[in-house]
């Protein structure tokens, strides 16, 4: 920042682009991951999620969802608000694009995004996130068929840069004395 001598005029100026940071402590995000890719097949061949259930809570309501095969005979997703469309031909995308769809019309705290074949939950004020897989505890035929998983909280970083406000007249000003008619001149760098 600035130095000022005893007569006010600046005699020396460092820092100029002097920043500071502000940081906001966010929630905890979740991620569903479906499959090893977004084109892996959620039907039998592939992770057999029929008749599969999960919850999702958040800390005050819980919904829960079941994956059928008979929920629609075409590859679209389920009418049911809780149930989720599995069978051949179905891929990981579209199961995770479904997921986000009904979470995001749910009564939950919660705002889902699908990309590819990963759900990512993000709890709203005063809202925390817990996936429990019900049945056996997994989804799908092995463990990483289906993974929920938790990050800490993230970090918004807001930065801006102090710009200091030079002022400069030759020597001291006498505030009495002006007016319209007898100003003085300043400087913005």
């Amino acid at each position: 920042m600035a130095n000022f001598n005893n007569d006010y005029t600046i005699n020396k100026l460092t820092n100029f682009n002097q920043q500071h940071t502000t940081k906001t402590a966010g929630g905890a995000v979740t991620t569903i991951t479906i499959g090893a890719s977004a084109s892996t097949d959620i039907g039998m061949g592939g992770v057999n999620l029929q008749d599969e259930q999960f919850s999702i809570s958040d800390g005050s309501t819980s919904v829960t969802w079941t994956y059928l095969q008979a929920c629609h005979e075409s590859n679209a997703n389920c009418p049911s608000a809780t149930q989720l469309k599995t069978g051949s031909g179905r891929t990981a995308a579209e199961a995770a694009a479904e997921i986000a769809t009904k979470v995001n019309a749910s009564a939950l705290n919660i705002t889902a995004n699908a990309s590819q074949n990963v759900v990512t939950l993000t709890p709203q004020a005063g809202a925390s996130i817990t996936v429990i897989e019900l049945n056996d505890g997994q989804l799908g035929g092995s463990a990483g068929d289906w993974v929920a998983a938790s990050s800490s909280g993230g970090t918004t970083i807001k930065t801006a840069a102090n710009i200091p406000f030079v002022f400069g007249v030759p020597g001291v000003i006498s505030l009495r004395a002006l007016s319209g008619a007898n100003g003085y001149k300043s400087t913005l760098v």
